[in-house]
């Protein structure tokens, strides 16, 4: 399988669990929590930076998003998954925020990602999907503030 199928596999596999990808972010989820456990780590390490402006790459359906608005932080999301937007703007209008602050965006498309800077910018399990890392990584340090940070996390 070359890389742009693997690619395009992915968004597929998160098209088809988009409607339970939430659950992993709950307290009774029945598995391992790490997806609640890096959260909750997260969280405390934006506060201690003193983080106010983030930008969640591959947002998903807006769970850790909305958490973190619901912490005091103001947050955009994109993920390249269509279901994922598609929930992800249901759980913020059913939360009480703007559906807009969510788009359908490519780390690795420059002219697809929001045209502003952040303080941080999260891309938890992005990476393993990804064709050009470097790219990526260019297109993501020209929406960081000066001394912003990213943070990436797979496993």
């Amino acid at each position: 399988m070359d890389l742009e199928s693997g690619k395009e596999k992915s968004k597929e596999y998160y098209d088809q669990v988009a409607q339970t990808y939430k659950q992993m972010y709950e307290e009774n989820y029945d598995k391992y929590p790490a997806n609640l456990i890096r959260l909750k780590l997260l969280i405390k390490r934006l506060k201690e930076i003193k983080t106010s402006s983030i930008l969640d790459v591959g947002c998903g359906t807006c769970t850790p998003m909305i958490k973190l608005l619901k912490e005091g932080f103001k947050v955009r999301g994109c993920d390249f998954s269509s279901e994922m937007i598609k929930i992800g703007k249901l759980q913020l209008d059913k939360e009480g925020f703007d559906i807009n602050l969510i788009s359908q965006a490519d780390v690795e498309d420059d002219t697809s990602l929001p045209n502003e800077k952040f303080d941080s910018i999260l891309a938890l399990g992005v990476f393993p999907h990804l064709i050009d890392e470097e790219k990526a990584l260019q297109n993501l340090r020209k929406r960081l503030n000066h001394n912003g940070r990213v943070f990436i996390e797979f496993r």
